[in-house]
């Protein structure tokens, strides 16, 4: 595998990350979680980066809206440590003018600690999916006072609380994965209590159910070791120092392998290349992004571990998987900057 990189912007305590699509093109999008941090606007093809104006720091979350380009909803004002109280949910709208590019903010919800956020529903009758560290804290470490998984309706009016609480009773909320299933809407929520299953029904409301007591991070959902059934990649706990692989196996999760991290933040599974993978980063210790190769045979699971960026502390990451290549944008926190990571297959010399 070829490996590329390309530092494509500074951005101090970056956290955020994600991608969308403007003005007929790509772009990378980049958030600060620091309380004077600002957003960046990355062209995918050349690199250059752009201040995105009016939009503010403690960015935790991008989640574009697809049937409207350069729109997004984000969360904001989440800053470290934990200082969280006035976080809210803002739906962003990009406008270019001839000198610079700003965020038309709508403040959707004021959600305390609001930690991350899933887009649902439809075109026309969207719904985001909020879930909380916690309601609210005292210090920097109490976790008395337990959060939740809330409903918010994107109808552009501004709301002092979410619509409905979905679940009750979670602390230390860092995770959340969407798919779909049978074109319905499923989300997974992790928490110190476990993970929680969130399905669309046809009359747009959702069942509920636990699936697992494992006090997870943050989690992935992929066929790690080929048998055709969807392993469980989880980081545990919260901030933890494991990453976990788990078998469903009559209807309970049954741990099959572990990985060490160490203040574990960013896990992803797939294919890249035509391999599978898992990736992680750590923001303690070594502070590394690696890239896990999944070798599984008769039931074994066996690694070979690339170390992408030695010491980046990533906070988060997202994988693009593309025809001759896969792209990883990466906010490395720990040195400030924004980063694309290029693997391509190596080229057979005849």
């Amino acid at each position: 595998m070829k490996i590329k990189k390309r530092k494509l912007a500074v951005l101090e305590s970056g956290y955020a990350v994600s991608m969308l699509n403007w003005m007929k093109k790509s772009w990378y999008l980049a958030g600060s979680e620091s309380e004077n941090g600002v957003c960046l606007l990355i062209d995918r093809i050349t690199g250059n980066a752009c201040l995105v104006e009016g939009i503010g720091g403690g960015i935790m979350a991008f989640v574009p809206i697809p049937e409207e380009e350069g729109t997004f909803i984000a969360i904001r004002k989440f800053y470290p440590v934990f200082r969280s109280e006035n976080a809210e949910i803002v739906m962003v709208r990009l406008q270019k003018t001839d000198e610079s590019i700003t965020g038309q903010v709508t403040v959707i919800c004021r959600l305390p600690f609001v930690h991350r956020i899933a887009l649902a529903g439809k075109a026309g009758c969207r719904k985001i999916i909020a879930a909380t560290l916690c309601s609210k804290k005292a210090y920097t470490d109490d976790w008395s006072s337990p959060g939740g998984i809330y409903e918010v309706s994107l109808d552009m009016a501004e709301k002092k609380a979410p619509d409905l609480l979905l679940y009750d009773g979670l602390h230390k909320n860092h995770g959340m994965y969407t798919l779909q299933e049978d074109g319905r809407n499923v989300i997974l929520v992790s928490a110190q209590e476990g993970i929680i299953r969130l399905e669309e029904t046809e009359d747009e409301s959702w069942s509920i159910s636990k699936i697992s007591d494992i006090p997870a991070g943050d989690l992935w959902l992929y066929d790690v070791d080929g048998d055709g059934n969807e392993e469980l990649v989880v980081i545990e706990p919260f901030h933890g120092d494991t990453l976990g692989i788990y078998h469903l196996k009559e209807g309970a999760y049954s741990l099959v392998c572990h990985l060490p991290m160490n203040f574990g933040h960013v896990v992803w599974a797939g294919a890249i290349l035509g391999d599978t993978y898992i990736l992680g980063s750590s923001r303690g210790g070594d502070k590394n992004l690696v890239l896990h190769q999944v070798q599984a045979t008769d039931g074994v699971i066996r690694f070979k571990t690339i170390v992408l960026s030695e010491g980046a502390g990533a906070a988060q990451a997202l994988v693009i998987p593309e025809t001759t290549r896969t792209c990883i944008l990466t906010s490395d926190h720990a040195v400030g900057e924004i980063t694309e990571i290029i693997l391509e297959a190596e080229q057979e010399h005849v």
